[in-house]
């Protein structure tokens, strides 16, 4: 029997209306605790917005934000990685070239972003992150708070955009699509599989005994690492091939129908 669960969020565990089947979830989160299973929430967001979406057992899960740079049990800090300042002040010059991008610097004590930015995209970071603040310049971010940079562009241009900041950004930060329409730029080794890796070693769990459920492109490493990996109905054909199994989609409550396979329910 698995002994933990990972799952991405958005186009995974959430459904199309950013929820989740609250029921059913605590069926098998109360078989979970029975059977000493843990729970995982592994996700591109920001750490403070992952714990709204389980406000009764936020302090008794886990968490690999920010693509595996920030790794917390509870409220506890296991571990962090961040952007050097340079690096972020290069990145936004690379960005400032583009008319047609948004971005934001994701951080532990806040997500930074601009004051020129969209209507569209202060909804977003109010809804993805939602302890946010503008700057005029990120010259003004405090230091040694940045985990991943994240930009929005239009949807047609995404995988142009992909190419862009692979070449551009190549040796300091790698851009991989998010699962939910933008792109992340993370640390180069510092993605999901990265961050479980810390906290299955913390639990003494192995890698095999790990079911891990995913859609998008910074779900791959993880799905790659996982001894139970499933790639959701509506994720991408590369999620596909990596993954062992495939499940319903995330409307249809795909992850929590594969665990009860895998608890035999």
């Amino acid at each position: 029997m698995i002994k933990a669960l990972a799952v991405d969020m958005d186009g995974t565990f959430l459904n199309s209306k950013k929820d989740y089947n609250r029921p059913l979830f605590k069926k098998l989160y109360d078989k979970m605790k029975d059977y000493g299973i843990k729970f995982i929430v592994a996700s591109g967001n920001q750490y403070v917005q992952l714990k709204r979406s389980f406000p009764e057992i936020c302090n008794e899960i886990s968490y690999v934000a920010e693509n595996g740079s920030c790794v917390m049990e509870g409220e506890k800090i296991l571990f962090k990685k961040t952007i050097s300042r340079d690096d972020v002040l290069f990145t936004a010059s690379v960005l400032d070239e583009y008319d047609d991008v948004n971005y934001a610097a994701c951080g532990f004590k806040s997500t930074y972003y601009l004051n020129r930015a969209d209507d569209h995209f202060e909804k977003i970071m109010d809804f993805y992150c939602p302890v946010n603040q503008r700057l005029d310049t990120f010259e003004e971010m405090p230091e040694d708070d940045v985990f991943k940079m994240t930009l929005e562009c239009p949807a047609e241009k995404t995988a142009e955009y992909l190419e862009i900041m692979r070449n551009s950004l190549a040796g300091k930060l790698e851009a991989t699509s998010s699962g939910h329409g933008s792109i992340d730029l993370i640390i180069p080794g510092c993605h999901k599989a990265y961050g479980l890796k810390k906290l299955l070693n913390y639990y003494k769990i192995d890698a095999k005994d790990l079911m891990a459920c995913g859609d998008g492109g910074n779900d791959i490493e993880m799905l790659a690492l996982a001894g139970h990996s499933y790639a959701m109905a509506n994720g991408s054909d590369e999620v596909k091939r990596v993954a062992k199994y495939q499940a319903a989609t995330n409307d249809e409550d795909g992850v929590l129908h594969a665990l009860e396979k895998e608890l035999n329910l």
